[in-house]
C-alpha cells in the first residue's frame, strides 16, 4: 500500500502501510538452525515452533534467539579515517601525546619534550562500525470458539534486545577527550626549551595505555512486551463485532563509557594527572576519571481499547454494500531520564497522550462478473477522526476505486489525507540544548535587517518548539495489474504515487549554519543588542529542531513502481 493510509489505521500512515498477519493456528513442532560466517564475523539464529489444533480452537508458542559478533573498523580494509589526499590519518588523541604550543608540535622522549610529530592514529581501527547484538524474542497465541457466535483470540509478544558498540580508546573520541591545557604553573609540566619554553601548552593524548584500545563500550538494552485479548460476536445476518484491548510495556535504556570531564578537569587543575605519561598517574585517579557514564532511559505504556461493527447494509447490483463502524481510545503514557553533559542525571520528564478516535469505511460493488468493458467496478470510501489530548483533532478521508475492463486487466486509483501526529518524545524535545556563538561577519542576515561591526549571533541547537500539530499529507495514485492468459502465472503490475507533504516535523534542511537566518526567519528573536540565531533564548530548550514546522515546510515526492 503506497498512499496513505489514516483513515484506516490513524497516525503515522502518511506514505505506506504495510500489514503484518501472523498465522492464527500451527499444529506440530518445527525446529530452524542458522550459522553465519564472515570474515573476522559470525552470526547464530534459530528458533522454533510448537503448536496445538482442536475443534474450535488452538494454542502455539514461537520463540528465535539471534547473535552476531560486532565489526570493527580494522576487520575492513575500505573502513578508514585519513586525508584521502596524503594517506596520513585523522585522529590526533593517541597514545602517544602530541604536546603542541601554537603551531609548533613537540613529542614526548623520557622526561623530555622534542620538537617533532604531530603523532597521528585511525580512530576507526578500534570503533564498531557494526555493533555486537543478541536477540531473544517469543510469540504465543490461543484462540477459542466460545459456542456458535463468540470467539476470543489472545496473542502475547516478548523481545529482549541488548546492542554492544564502541567507540574505541577513551579519550580520542567524543565530548570530552584526551585533550588538556598546562599551565608553566601545573607540577608536570615539562618545558620545552627553545623560543616556546615557559610558554602554556596543549596535550592530546588517549588513554589506551592504561585502559585498552576498546575501552569507550556502549551498552543499549530494550526490553518489550505485550498482550492483546480480543473477543468476535457473530450478530447475525452477516454482522459482527469485535472488541479488542491491548496492553504494551517498553523500556529502552544505554549506558555509554565515557571520560569524567570534571573528573578530568580536577585531576589536572591539582596535578595528580600527568598527561604526559598516564603510567605515572596513580591508578585510582585514572580509575575515577575513566568511570564517567553517559546513560539515560526511556519508557512507555501504551493502552489501546478498539470496538468494530461490520456487515452488509442492502444489495447493490455487484454485491452487498458492506459498512465498519469503530470507535477507538489510546492512552500512550512516556517517561524519560538521562545524563546532562557532566554526566549528572536530569530532572525526569513525564508526558502522557490520550487519543479518543471514531473511523468507518463502506464498500461499494457497483458492477461484478459483467460483460467486457465493464467487468468489474468497485469504491469504496473510509474517514476517521480523532482528538488528542495535546493538539487538538485532526479529519482524514479517503476514496478508492477498482475497475476491470476485462478480467484479466486491474485498474486502481485512489486519493486521500493522512497525518502524523507528533509524537511524546517530539513534543518534549531534547533534555539539554546547545549554545553556539556566531560572529556576526559569517552569517547571512534576515530580510530586512544587516549587522553591525561586533555583533554576535547566538546559535540555539536541540530543543523543540512547544505546540507541535502534525505535519499532514494528501496523497494520490493510480496503477494497473495485468495478468494476460497467453502466459500462465504471469503477473505484471505498476504503480504511480504523488505524496504532497505539508508542516513537516523536523530539523531545518539549510545550506550550511550561516543562511539558516536567510532560509528560515521566522525563528529569530532580534534584541536590542544584535540577533539571535534560532528560537527566542529567552527560551533555551527551544531550538531549530521543530521550529521549522511553524513555517510550514512543504515536501513534495512521487514515485512508481
Amino acid at each position: 500500500m503506497l498512499d496513505g493510509g489514516s483513515a484506516v489505521y490513524g497516525s503515522d500512515a502518511l506514505g505506506g502501510v504495510l500489514n503484518f498477519m501472523t498465522r492464527k493456528t500451527y499444529d506440530g513442532i518445527k525446529i530452524d538452525a542458522r550459522v553465519g560466517i564472515g570474515d573476522d564475523y559470525t552470526s547464530y539464529d534459530t528458533g522454533f515452533i510448537a503448536g496445538k489444533k482442536w475443534d474450535g480452537g488452538g494454542l502455539y508458542v514461537a520463540y528465535n534467539f539471534s547473535k552476531h559478533d560486532a565489526i570493527f573498523g580494522s576487520d575492513r580494509k575500505w573502513v578508514k579515517r585519513i586525508d584521502w589526499n596524503t594517506g596520513v590519518p585523522v585522529g590526533r588523541n593517541c597514545a602517544n601525546p602530541t604536546v603542541s604550543v601554537g603551531s609548533n608540535t613537540y613529542l614526548v622522549s623520557g622526561n623530555s619534550l622534542v620538537a617533532g610529530g604531530p603523532n597521528t592514529c585511525d580512530p576507526s581501527d578500534d570503533t564498531a562500525i557494526y555493533p555486537a547484538a543478541e536477540l531473544h524474542s517469543a510469540m504465543a497465541r490461543f484462540t477459542q470458539d466460545l459456542g456458535s457466535s463468540l470467539s476470543v483470540d489472545i496473542t502475547a509478544l516478548y523481545a529482549n534486545r541488548q546492542t554492544r558498540g564502541n567507540g574505541g580508546a577513551l579519550g580520542t573520541l567524543g565530548n570530552t577527550t584526551g585533550t588538556v591545557t598546562i599551565s608553566p604553573s601545573n607540577p608536570n609540566y615539562i618545558s620545552t626549551g627553545g623560543a616556546d619554553a615557559g610558554k602554556t601548552q596543549t596535550v592530546r593524548f588517549n588513554y589506551a595505555s592504561v585502559d585498552g584500545d576498546r575501552s569507550q563500550t556502549q551498552k543499549t538494552d530494550l526490553e518489550t512486551w505485550s498482550i492483546s485479548p480480543s473477543l468476535t460476536y457473530d450478530m447475525g445476518s452477516g454482522w459482527q463485532s469485535r472488541a479488542l484491548f491491548s496492553y504494551g510495556n517498553s523500556r529502552v535504556s544505554y549506558r555509554n563509557n565515557l571520560i569524567d570531564p570534571v573528573a578530568q578537569a580536577a585531576a589536572l587543575a591539582n596535578g595528580t594527572l600527568n598527561p604526559y605519561d598516564l603510567a605515572a598517574t596513580d591508578p585510582a585517579v585514572l580509575s575515577n576519571i575513566l568511570d564517567g557514564y553517559e546513560q539515560g532511559y526511556g519508557r512507555n505504556e501504551l493502552f489501546n481499547y478498539r470496538f468494530i461493527v461490520d456487515g452488509p447494509l442492502f444489495k447493490l447490483p455487484g454485491g452487498d454494500l458492506r459498512a465498519a463502524l469503530g470507535a477507538e481510545y489510546m492512552r500512550d503514557i512516556f517517561q524519560r531520564q538521562t545524563t546532562d553533559a557532566s554526566l549528572r542525571w536530569l530532572p525526569r520528564d513525564d508526558y502522557t497522550q490520550t487519543v479518543k478516535s471514531l473511523f468507518g469505511e463502506l464498500q461499494a460493488p457497483i458492477v461484478t462478473g459483467g460483460g467486457a468493458g465493464l467487468t468489474e467496478l468497485i469504491l469504496s470510501t473510509s474517514a476517521r477522526y480523532d482528538k488528542y489530548n495535546d493538539f487538538g483533532d485532526t479529519f482524514n478521508p479517503k476514496f478508492a476505486l477498482t475497475y476491470k475492463p476485462i478480467d484479466w486487466i486491474s485498474i486502481r486509483a485512489n486519493w486521500g489525507k493522512s497525518f502524523t501526529a507528533p509524537s511524546p518524545v517530539d513534543q518534549l524535545g531534547p533534555q539539554s540544548a546547545t549554545a553556539t556563538l556566531i560572529p556576526g561577519q559569517y552569517l547571512a542576515p534576515p530580510p530586512g535587517y544587516s549587522f553591525a561591526t561586533g555583533e554576535t549571533g547566538v546559535y540555539l541547537g536541540n530543543g523543540s518548539v512547544t505546540g507541535l500539530t502534525p505535519q499532514k499529507a494528501k496523497s494520490w495514485s493510480i496503477g494497473a495489474t495485468i495478468e494476460p492468459p497467453v502466459v500462465d502465472g504471469l503477473t505484471l503490475s505498476a504503480s504511480y504515487y504523488v505524496i504532497n507533504l505539508n508542516g513537516t516535523i523536523g530539523r531545518p534542511v539549510t545550506n550550511g549554519a550561516h543562511r539558516l537566518l536567510q532560509q528560515f526567519p521566522e525563528p529569530v528573536d532580534l534584541q536590542a543588542h544584535g540577533p539571535a540565531v534560532g528560537p527566542d533564548p529567552r527560551r533555551p530548550c527551544q531550538s531549530e529542531q521543530h521550529r521549522v514546522h511553524a513555517a510550514q515546510s512543504d515536501i513534495d515526492g512521487s514515485g512508481s513502481g
